[in-house]
Parts: structure tokens; sequence; C-alpha cells
């Protein structure tokens, strides 16, 4: 089993908090503490693959937001997994990717707007 604050292993703690992240583990609900923690890690690994495509997109808004988008979500559902850490790049890259999209588009408009663009 697994902690339910930081997602490491359970295995020898006897308290009622976790040794690594001081959680909490046992509640009225769950007597145990503890949720389930994915063993596969798929949805972090997606997440970390289309934050690194999502920072090469961000030039083509219309690619770049879904792409950032999905890489942000995938990376918030794959912090259940035992690849936390690669959901968290994920993640990282996937906001930076996004702010970057948003970054193009607003100027595009503006220079657009502004007869600049061509």
């Amino acid at each position: 089993m697994y902690c339910s604050g930081c997602g490491k292993s359970l295995a020898g703690m006897n308290g009622a908090y976790c040794n690594y992240c001081g959680a909490q583990l046992a509640t009225q609900h769950n007597p145990y503490g503890m949720r389930p923690v994915s063993e596969s890690g798929s949805k972090a690994t997606a997440s970390l693959v289309l934050g690194i495509i999502g920072l090469i997109a961000w030039f083509l808004p219309f690619i770049g937001f879904p792409i950032t988008i999905v890489g942000l979500v995938l990376g918030i559902k794959g912090m259940r997994s035992v690849k936390r850490d690669r959901a968290i790049a994920g993640m990282v890259l996937s906001i930076i990717g996004l702010a970057a999209t948003v970054a193009n588009s607003l100027l595009g408009a503006i220079m657009g707007a502004l007869g600049i663009l061509f």
C-alpha cells in the first residue's frame, strides 16, 4: 500500500502519520488511510510526452492548445501513479507550452488587428 499524501510505500510504517510527508494514514471512511496507486504510470508518461511536444507545437496555436491542455490533464491524473515525477515534469512542460501558445496567440491577434501581420 502507498501513502495518500506522497505516494511512497508504507511498508514497515507503524504510526498514524507517514514517515516521509506527515500525512495522516487513518480516517473514519478509510481505516487504513490508503488510496489505490496505479502501477503503470501510463498517464504520467503520456503527460511528459505531450509536454515535450507542446514545447515544439506552441507556434501553431490550433495544435498547441489541445496538446498542452491534454498533457496538463493527464499530468494531474498521473499524480496517483508510481511515476509521479513524470507527471510533475509533464505538467510543468505543459504549463510552459500553454503559456507560450497563449502568448503567441495574443501576439498574432494584436499584430493582425494592427495590420502589421501581412
